[in-house]
This record gives structure tokens, sequence and C-alpha cells, in this order.
């Protein structure tokens, strides 16, 4: 019997797996090539490295890719709100990109093409392909995401989150008329999605752990000694808002009562963090920016992970890699909706600046607290959020079984 044939479109380069948008469509992709023949598409807004592209041609058939620039992206955002049209819609578009999938095509019947995200349904619309055949997978409601960011800040600002929020919304209702399935990636983005456009569509593909490689028995170094300071890290793209937001917040209300409540140093790793907040963390005492690193996993070893999201969409990929690390994690509700953990086992949730400093200070000070916790975190994503596990269902929804 013949593979089926897929055509995947990624709206930003799938590898290496080391940011939510890469997680998720990276090991999609690796899934999917050990099961169908894949032909991939994706745009690159960052400098591809040569072994990159080896790992991804080595799962697939073909691969094309557009150079593009966020400056770019930021302009046709701009005209397309402009033309009455969300951001959103036009941030990815590529007519050389669309020309090379249209060849494709014409070469090519696939059996499915998805598009990850709404950044890249916007092809599905432009090529006029079946509704039988496509699937968007949304991961999150992105117009949430907007409307909530509006909350949060001031005019003109809100106005323009208020807008995106609402025309993406208009998008994403039309998504209905352009795929056979809409994906998300927990049952509460999908009910979102329900409560403003009731379909049956719907379908949900939780994410994952790679469990071999965030694992704190094997990942290259011995298992650390209980650490003096005790070492608080967040893991997160500093050019993400919501990372920035919740981490600021933290440093200003949270860090400096928890740094006099004992010995404890914080760090923060992840790439793109801006002048301002720079500035932040070199006036924080025992805070530290460590920025990009190749692998954030000598400093999950060891140390308590704090998510501090005030504003979070979707399945956190931080949590679940600290969890996997044996960290004990201590996250804000919105960071841990969605995800299958019991509050006060597998993990500690703690909202309000009191109840967090309360949870750190007990961490601090209970070495054993903070084994258990972390022992308890390990064992819950090996049960429960294993890649293959995870995306079985996919088998299904394009009848690869």
């Amino acid at each position: 019997m013949s593979r089926k044939r897929i055509l995947y479109l990624v709206h930003r380069t799938p590898y290496p797996p080391n940011r939510g948008h890469r997680i998720r469509s990276f090991h999609w992709l690796d899934y999917l090539s050990q099961r169908a023949e894949v032909d991939l598409a994706f745009l690159a807004d960052e400098p591809l490295e040569e072994d990159h592209l080896t790992e991804l041609r080595f799962r697939c058939q073909r691969v094309a890719w557009v150079r593009t620039s966020r400056l770019g992206q930021r302009m046709r955002g701009i005209l397309s709100l402009l033309r009455g049209r969300s951001a959103t819609e036009a941030a990815f578009y590529s007519p050389r990109l669309e020309r090379t999938v249209r060849r494709w095509l014409a070469e090519t019947t696939y059996d499915a093409v998805i598009a990850y995200c709404s950044s890249m349904a916007i092809y599905l619309r432009r090529l006029g392909l079946s509704p039988n055949r496509c699937i968007v997978d949304l991961v999150d409601v992105d117009s949430q995401k907007w409307l909530d960011y509006a909350e949060t800040v001031a005019f003109p600002q809100a106005f323009l989150y208020h807008l995106e929020g609402n025309r993406l919304r208009r998008f994403e209702r039309e998504l209905d008329h352009l795929a056979k399935f809409l994906i998300f990636v927990t049952e509460q983005e999908s009910q979102i999605f329900r409560e403003f456009h009731p379909t049956e569509k719907i379908r949900v593909v939780e994410n994952g752990v790679d469990l071999a490689y965030f694992d704190p028995a094997h990942s290259g170094e011995p298992t650390p000694a209980p650490q003096t300071p005790v070492r608080l890290v967040f893991v997160g793209a500093m050019d993400y808002y919501p990372n920035v937001d919740g981490v600021t917040w933290f440093l200003r209300e949270i860090w400096p009562r928890v740094r006099n409540a004992g010995d404890v140093v914080f760090d923060i790793v992840g790439a793109g963090a801006g002048k301002s907040f720079w500035r932040l963390v070199e006036a924080t005492p025992g805070a530290r920016l460590v920025g990009n690193v190749p692998d954030v996993r000598p400093y999950l070893r060891g140390s308590v992970s704090v998510v501090p999201l005030r504003i979070a969409r979707g399945l956190q990929n931080k949590v679940l890699e600290a969890m996997a690390m044996g960290c004990p994690v201590v996250a804000s509700p919105a960071a841990l909706e969605g995800l299958d953990v019991a509050v006060g086992e597998d993990v500690l949730s703690a909202q309000d600046v009191d109840n967090w400093v309360e949870q750190l200070t007990q961490l601090i000070h209970s070495p054993e607290m903070r084994s258990r916790l972390g022992a308890a975190a390990r064992a819950k994503i090996e049960k429960r959020y294993q890649w293959p596990d995870r995306l079985r269902v996919l088998d299904d929804l394009l009848g690869l079984s």
C-alpha cells in the first residue's frame, strides 16, 4: 500500500525545536514523516543553518523556503489593516512561496494539506483547495490573544490590538469553509472558539515532550548537588509580550521579597530582550539575564522553574519541559490552564504577590519539598505527555492508520 502524500505549510522554520512554534511544528513533521511522504514549505525570518536544513530534508521529500524579514511582516500587516483585514492574514504571505506551492500542487496529488496556524491559512484561501483535504492547526485562538493584550495596554495600542483581535476573529470563522478539521492544542482553546463559532470540525491535538532529550538523568552532566544559592529560572523568548509582561511583574513585585527570604538567585534564559528589559534586570540585585543559550537543560537542572505569566494562550511548553527535567514548578493559573496536572502534587500555583512569595519561600528552605515536587512532575510527564501518544490522533484524522 502506497504512503499518503502530505503538504505541510509552516510560517517559520520548524527547526531546531527550541521555541513554542518550532516545538509543535517540528514534532508534527517528525511524526508525519515516519508515516507519510511529506513536502514542507515555510518562511524563514532568521538565518538558516545548513545542519538545520539537513534535519528537515532528512524527514521530507521536498523542502522549500522563502527568506522574509520581520520588518516586511510588519509592513504587510499594516497594509492589510488599512485594507480592512487583519494583519495576521498578510504578515506571512509570500507570492514566491505561493508560486512554489502551486507548482507542487500541479505535480503532486496530496492526500492532505496542513496549514500551521492562522497565518498560513491564507494560502488555503488563495489556492482554492478543496476543504475536504485541508487541515488548519490553529494551536491557539489567536484572536483571543490580541483581545487579551488589549486589556493590558493603553491607547493607542489597545485600539490596535482590539482591531486586530476582532478582524482576526472574522477570519477564524471563515476557516470553517476552508478546512475539514480545525485543530487546537487544548480543550480550553477549542471551547473559546466554539463560543463565538460553533462547529463540528474542531479537534484537539495536545503537545508533548521529548523525554529522551529533556531527561535529568541523561543530559550530559552528573546530577547536581542541592544548590547554594537556590536558583530560580524562567525560560522563554524575551521578545514575546506575555513573557516580558510576566517576568517584568515578577521582578518588580515578587522578586525583592523572595530574595530577602533566603539565599536565592534568579536567571532569565531566552533570546530577544529589549533595552528597557535589560536595564530593568541590571538594576535588580540577584537577577541575571542569561539571554540566548544553545541548551536550556543545564539551567533547568537542579533549579526551581517560575512561570509568572499573566497572559497565556494554549499549552505552555516551558512548563512541560521544566517538569520533564524534574524541576519543581511554580506557575500562575493562566500558565497551567489546559494542562492535566494536580496543583499541590505535580506543580504549585500562585496568583497574587503574597501567594507567590509564600510558595517560593517554602521551596527555597525545603530541599525535600523541591525533590518531591520534581519527582512527581517528571512522573506526570512520563505518564501523560509523551509526543507519540499525543500525536496518535493524527493517524485517524489523516487516514494514516
